[in-house]
């Protein structure tokens, strides 16, 4: 099978991770079901029987798009108000690859509170579809996935999870398919028009070949591209040059294939026992950790990180499925739990066989209120022993405040410390362990954290001498001041510079003299 080099199909930024992985899913599910995919050097590579030209036709005249409905949401183009460009292009078209789409569209305005707005008139119709909207939105989940037919079903798996108590949102895609006023799946009608209205003009084929094979084009609309582009989102400081416009040039094609390929992240719902509350879980979804980029902030607004796995060899839809739908990073028996511990859990073998590196993301407040997917670093997958001594640390950071407010000198000790952690898993050498045991020490010796955090920091392990030997004579001597541990009321060094019990340094002593 001939290799395609998709050179408008990079790793970063998110969008054009997830574009990759909607070729590969499209090709896989329409076309050829032998198709492969890797990442070489940065961009995606597919193997199956198409060579360029093919690739195109197919998108261009054989696709059919995924039905993605989102009636539980405001602007989805069902309530009075909408816009409804996008829904009424599909529903008025003749093409026989949107014959599934219209079908679900007629389905979801048939149901009885759009048939009642419908029959209102339009000013009264307004006023009643927020009080719809908001008494139905959790009937509309239930009746969607009941009632919808199977084909919606990836990008309802997608977008949320329905617990006993209420439904659960995946951060890549927002709250429930909306990002702020931008609607997903309604902009996904919209571009689906302007690409089937194109699929016959040079112009149509320009702007795919674009998305492709970055090949430069003229004419791209200006629309808005939401959290998994963030430099097309438009503004002050989002791309290059100096425009304030609200929006900048986005390829039709570049936004139907990055939501096609995000419907490969399908959340799951698991309980270990009937006690047990169930748990939700999204694919390589963790909880965010304020170290590993320049601009992380423990006060940020956040909705977690993404980590998304890059692999060299060839391989198929099937076993991306696989490996999505496991989402594997774990730290001996448990699972990763944020950013810190998968990092971690890539240095330990913690991961699927196969992967070379993670793009990690982290969805942040940045744009006013909206979020990005901001590119936080790529991870390559090493086995690295010496982690494992990273682990009673970055236990103890997890520790809540006993304040309902953490103070900042606790704010900025914690960051400090964790963006070391965070180092020190990345690369654990001499230089890294060091900087771990200069940040812990600062932090250990806040005359206040006895009224922060329950317990103080637990003792690490004789390896952690060896880990910060560099050959200099400074490890030795404090190695030689830290070793004696002390007798009586005196107790080890670590009494003296921190508030911790000299007979027992795993408790605090908030009234020790020798502090």
């Amino acid at each position: 099978m001939p290799d395609i080099l998709l050179e408008g199909c990079a790793s970063r930024p998110l969008a054009s991770c997830l574009k990759a992985l909607g070729i590969l899913r499209l090709v896989g599910e329409q076309q050829d079901a032998q198709v492969r995919g890797a990442w070489r050097n940065g961009c995606f590579v597919l193997s199956s029987s198409l060579d360029k030209e093919t690739l195109c036709d197919f998108f261009l005249h054989v696709w059919q798009p995924t039905p993605l409905v989102s009636p539980w949401n405001g602007g989805s183009g069902f309530y009075p108000g909408d816009n409804t460009e996008g829904i009424d292009a599909i529903t008025q078209s003749t093409d026989s690859r949107l014959a599934g789409y219209r079908a679900v569209i007629t389905r979801i305005r048939d149901w009885p509170e759009f048939r009642m707005l419908a029959s209102l008139p339009a000013g009264q119709a307004r006023k009643q579809r927020d009080s719809v909207r908001e008494e139905c939105k959790n009937i509309f989940l239930q009746r969607c996935r009941a009632e919808l037919p199977e084909a919606c079903l990836p990008w309802l798996d997608a977008a949320f999870i329905l617990r006993e108590d209420k439904a659960v949102f995946a951060p890549l895609l927002g709250t429930g398919g909306n990002e702020g006023r931008l609607e997903y799946a309604n902009n996904f009608m919209q571009h689906v028009n302007a690409a089937f209205a194109a699929s016959d003009t040079q112009q149509g084929r320009g702007w795919l070949e674009s998305a492709l094979f970055a090949v430069p084009t003229p004419g791209l609309p200006k629309v808005a591209a939401g959290q998994l582009d963030p430099g097309s989102a438009g503004g002050c400081n989002q791309s290059a040059g100096f425009a304030l416009e609200k929006a900048a040039p986005v390829n039709p094609w570049n936004f139907l294939l990055m939501l096609e390929g995000s419907l490969l992240f399908a959340g799951t719902l698991a309980r270990r026992s009937p006690e047990d509350p169930a748990q939700v879980s999204f694919p390589f979804c963790v909880g965010r950790v304020a170290a590993g980029f320049a601009s992380s902030s423990l006060r940020d607004n956040e909705r977690g990180e993404l980590w998304l796995p890059l692999w060299s060899r060839p391989a198929s839809l099937r076993e991306v499925r696989r490996l999505l739908g496991e989402g594997r990073a774990t730290l001996g028996r448990r699972q990763a739990c944020d950013g810190l511990d998968f990092t971690r859990a890539i240095a330990s073998l913690g991961v699927e066989r196969g992967i070379d590196s993670f793009e990690r993301y982290s969805f942040l407040e940045r744009r006013g209120q909206s979020y990005v997917a901001l590119p936080s670093g790529n991870l390559s997958v090493r086995y690295q022993p010496g982690v494992a001594l990273l682990e009673p640390v970055a236990r103890w950071l997890e520790q809540r405040c006993l304040k309902k407010e953490e103070p900042a000198t606790l704010t900025s000790a914690r960051r400090r410390l964790a963006s070391a952690v965070f180092a020190c898993a990345r690369t654990p050498d001499a230089r890294h362990f060091q900087a771990v045991s200069r940040a812990l020490a600062r932090m250990d010796a806040l005359p206040t954290l006895p009224a922060l955090l329950r317990a103080p920091c637990p003792g690490l392990a004789a390896d952690w001498i060896a880990a910060c030997d560099d050959g200099g004579p400074e490890v030795r001597l404090a190695a030689a001041l830290a070793s004696p541990s002390g007798a009586g009321k005196l107790g080890p060094l670590r009494a003296q510079l921190a508030p911790v019990s000299p007979a027992a340094p795993f408790r605090w002593e908030k009234d020790s003299e020798q502090f």
